[in-house]
């Protein structure tokens, strides 16, 4: 009976601890969060263009020359924005495309604020539409990455002239893709300090989120030297500091959790396979898609007798969940699957020159 009670002293104790620590988190995020968000959209911009949508500012990068073939890069759920293509627009420009990044709203250098639906996939698929119709652009390959393949799977089935071709970079695809360490963020969302705190440690200016992102691009497990654009991790931190970005982050939370692409009836791809995971389901999409993931994506298992260090659990975390079967998912999707040797999450950082000629190979009609 005694060693009982120590057990359930022991056990509360533990509960009041964690509590404690939850709540000197909660309240730790919150306070530096106000504090780090104190610049304007403008801030440390060196390039770009904003463009006016429904009277808000949306910014966006722009390569080549306005009759070239056009190429559109949407980011993933990343607070760095179009910066994260800053070394394929250059290169694909030379070679003789027409390349337009995007800021995805309330991320990079676009306006914050608004209702959750806005930040939805296809709120976000709905801006994407409406600057390529002010840029005059159609008939574009349209490049996603991560929570970006979402938006532009949207785009490809609500607004298909603006779509030639797909190029879905390790996409979530309604989820199916996603990671666990996305997962525990949206969880922290569904409370509000919580999740203003969460979304400043994990997704933007926290300690956690910068090195997660650095150690995802960077990753020992390659065997290959990353090199980024000048200054990269600076120009990726700037737009952490605009005022409204932890707003933006939590509206882009409760968007998810109301929809997502398995949310609604879509009518399969013709030629798509049948699957037994009933949550992926394709839209009616003309348009080829080549899913592109690096190959670290698919041999994510690492053998070793080292515990990982905090920053390494959380990386592994960030990979898809262990459920993912990579060929699976493009074959729900009806898409032709392309592995980028040496690259993990993010190849068109960690292997610049091969994807930029694959992906310039697929806008000129290749396969």
């Amino acid at each position: 009976m005694k060693f009982l009670r120590f057990m359930g002293n022991v056990t509360l104790a533990i509960i009041i601890l964690l509590v404690i620590v939850l709540i000197a988190l909660t309240v730790s995020g919150v306070a530096l969060a106000r504090v780090w968000e104190n610049q304007g959209l403008d801030y440390g911009a060196s390039e770009g263009h904003w463009m006016w949508i429904d009277g808000e500012p949306i910014h966006y990068l722009e390569w080549g020359a306005e009759n070239d073939a056009p190429i559109v890069l949407i980011h993933d759920l990343d607070v760095a924005g179009s910066v994260t293509w800053l070394a394929n627009g250059r290169d694909l420009s030379r070679r003789g495309h027409r390349v337009v990044a995007i800021d995805l709203r309330g991320l990079g250098r676009s306006a914050r604020g608004g209702s959750p639906e806005l930040y939805s996939v296809e709120g976000q698929a709905l801006l994407v539409a409406q600057v390529l119709n002010q840029l005059r652009i159609r008939n574009a390959t349209v490049v996603g990455h991560g929570w970006g393949g979402d938006i532009a799977l949207r785009l490809a089935q609500e607004q298909p002239q603006f779509v030639s071709r797909l190029v879905l970079i390790a996409p979530y695809a309604g989820g199916e893709g996603d990671s666990h360490y996305m997962r525990l963020w949206r969880a922290a969302c569904r409370w509000p300090y919580t999740g203003r705190a969460a979304s400043w440690f994990m997704l933007s200016g926290g300690p956690i989120g910068r090195h997660v992102r650095r150690q995802a691009i960077i990753d020992r497990n390659l065997d290959v030297r990353v090199t980024l654009p000048e200054d990269y991790w600076s120009m990726a931190v700037r737009p952490t500091h605009i005022i409204g970005t932890i707003d933006s982050l939590v509206a882009i939370a409760a968007a998810w959790e109301n929809q997502d692409l398995g949310q609604r009836p879509m009518v399969p791809r013709r030629d798509a396979p049948r699957i037994s995971a009933p949550r992926i389901s394709a839209p009616r999409i003309s348009a080829p898609i080549t899913m592109v993931v690096g190959e670290g994506m698919i041999h994510e298992t690492v053998v070793t007798d080292e515990e990982p260090s905090p920053i390494e659990f959380a990386v592994m975390m960030l990979r898809p969940a262990p459920t993912e079967d990579v060929q699976g998912l493009a074959n729900a999707l009806g898409a032709e699957l392309v592995v980028i040797p040496r690259a993990g999450r993010y190849p068109q950082l960690q292997q610049p020159a091969a994807f930029n000629r694959l992906l310039s190979d697929l806008a000129r009609g290749g396969s």
